[in-house]
């Protein structure tokens, strides 16, 4: 179920980020990691755990709530800022997204649950989304 919605997560953001996302955020979206020789700014996606829900009436009456988290790197001056607005182009393009599995594998939902404030670390700034993806199985 991870690959597959990291696979999804991946081919949304090729299809669907804006102009305006690709202009800033130069870097480039990632699973897990980035490689070592990306400049910023960019941003890493990650599967952060998941729980189980029963769902009566569901598709295969299961749901999984996946989190992921999208941890957005910059080390321009005024990093903060930068990072910040790459997050709010994110939220435009993932915010309630309809995102397409494989495998027999449904997704009902992509939902923000929460964005951080940029902090300053090791000369980096990063700020974080928070998605909930909810996939019947």
């Amino acid at each position: 179920m991870i690959k597959q919605a990291a696979t999804s997560i991946g081919n949304h953001y090729d299809l669907n980020a804006s102009s305006a996302l690709s202009n800033i955020n130069t870097g480039g979206l990632f699973f897990q990691d980035a490689p070592q020789n990306v400049v910023e700014p960019y941003t890493v996606f990650s599967y952060a755990g998941s729980t189980t829900d029963d769902n009566m009436g569901g598709i295969r009456d299961k749901q999984e709530l996946a989190q992921f988290t999208f941890n957005t790197f910059s080390k321009a001056d005024d990093g903060g800022a930068e990072a910040l607005n790459i997050a709010e182009q994110l939220q435009l393009v993932f915010d309630e997204a309809a995102l397409t599995l494989t495998d027999g594998f449904t997704s009902i939902r992509f939902q923000r649950t929460g964005t951080s404030a940029a902090f300053f670390i090791d000369d980096v700034w990063q700020i974080t989304n928070l998605y909930t993806f909810w996939i019947d199985w």
